[in-house]
């Protein structure tokens, strides 16, 4: 089963960056498997080498941050999600999908914008005709445990 890593990004403002691992399970629902939350305002060029597990150099990374890259390396390599965003927003000279890129990370983003999905109202209707299909499970040591949702 393909895995999927969807990144949220935090696009230079003081929130953190989120990372989810998830998988389809045999019913088609989302199983998430692992997930990151990086500390607030990590530039998209450190977050892509954390999960590209190069982190730059002299960077030194929170505990869970070694321990999220450490996991990441008994993962097959995921099929990367962003948002839109990240295809155009600006950084300068580049945006957060060419960022990764350097990293060898191919940031696949939806182009819900171009289909007038961008207001918030069309957004939180997608989000939760989608979230039925989503099981969260406390115990990633244990592939066996019972979802919470």
């Amino acid at each position: 089963m393909p895995l999927y890593c969807s990144i949220d990004n935090s696009h230079g403002g003081t929130d953190p960056n989120a990372v989810l691992l998830g998988q389809k399970d045999w019913n088609g629902r989302i199983r998430i498997i692992d997930a990151f939350q990086s500390e607030p305002n990590i530039s998209p060029d450190r977050m892509a080498s954390l999960i590209a597990m190069r982190p730059l150099s002299g960077w030194i990374l929170e505990e869970d941050a070694i321990e999220f890259v450490e996991r990441l390396k008994m993962y097959t390599t995921p099929i990367y999600i962003g948002d839109p965003y990240d295809t155009n927003s600006a950084m300068g000279n580049t945006t957060i999908r060419k960022e990764y890129a350097k990293y060898g990370i191919n940031l696949l983003c939806p182009k819900m914008f171009d289909k007038g999905y961008g207001k918030i109202a069309e957004q939180i209707r997608i989000a939760t005709m989608t979230l039925p299909k989503i099981s969260v499970y406390y115990d990633p040591e244990n592939p066996e445990a019972t979802p919470l949702a």
